[in-house]
C-alpha cells in the first residue's frame, strides 16, 4: 500500500508466513508540514503498530 502527497510518501508492506506477520513501513518527508505531521506519529509509532497487530490477530483468529 502506498500513499503519496506533496507533504510525504508512505509505503507499507504486510507479509505473512504461517502465523508470523511482518509489517514494514517507509516514509519520505517532503517539507516542513510533513515533518511536523510525523513528530507525533514517530513518538506513538510503537503503540500504533502494536494496536494494528492486535487487531489483525483478532481478525485472523475469528475467521
Amino acid at each position: 500500500m502506498s500513499v503519496r502527497d506533496r507533504h510525504l510518501d508512505v509505503m507499507t508492506w504486510l507479509s505473512a508466513r504461517g502465523r508470523t506477520y511482518t509489517v514494514t513501513s517507509s516514509v519520505k518527508v517532503h517539507n516542513l508540514f510533513g515533518r511536523l505531521y510525523m513528530l507525533p506519529v514517530a513518538i506513538a509509532h510503537r503503540a500504533i503498530v502494536a494496536a494494528d497487530l492486535r487487531r489483525l490477530k483478532k481478525m485472523t483468529s475469528t475467521g
